[in-house]
């Protein structure tokens, strides 16, 4: 049995924003920001990096191409770059090994995407994975 007042609309809140807390917040994180403004400053003024009295005419250094052991030129223009751009271009076109004692090899880039579309290859390169497919198995 139904009684009349399951039937009403739940009572609303009053809307009422809490503003001393709102204002207290407010203040709060004010003077967080100034305080770190003032502590920044300190610290730009003791570590002397700060002097802005005479701007500097000289241009800046160009860093050098290596530091330590961190090349720090870009490979693609650099000659060993260009090398190891052709040579990877070049393991993309030959058949090779990646893992021999597992038979993992390298094809063709072009082989294997004609394999890859192929059907006939698929079923019998992935029988098992192209079945659980078939079924709405994986991921």
């Amino acid at each position: 049995m139904i009684t009349p007042h399951e039937d009403d609309p739940p009572m609303a809140e009053d809307d009422r924003i809490p503003r001393r807390r709102v204002w207290l917040t407010a203040g709060v994180g004010v003077i967080a920001v100034v305080a770190a403004v003032i502590g920044a400053e300190g610290v730009r003024r003791s570590t002397g990096r700060g002097d802005t009295s005479a701007p500097s005419t000289a241009a800046p250094r160009r860093a050098p191409d290596q530091i330590g052991i961190v090349e720090q030129t870009l490979i693609r223009d650099s000659r060993r770059g260009l090398d190891e751009r052709e040579r990877q271009a070049e393991s993309l076109r030959h058949f090779g090994w990646v893992d021999r004692p597992h038979g993992v090899a390298r094809i063709p880039i072009g082989e294997a995407m004609t394999l890859v579309v192929d059907p006939a290859f698929m079923r019998r390169a992935f029988p098992v994975a192209l079945a659980d497919a078939g079924k709405g198995g994986g991921s």
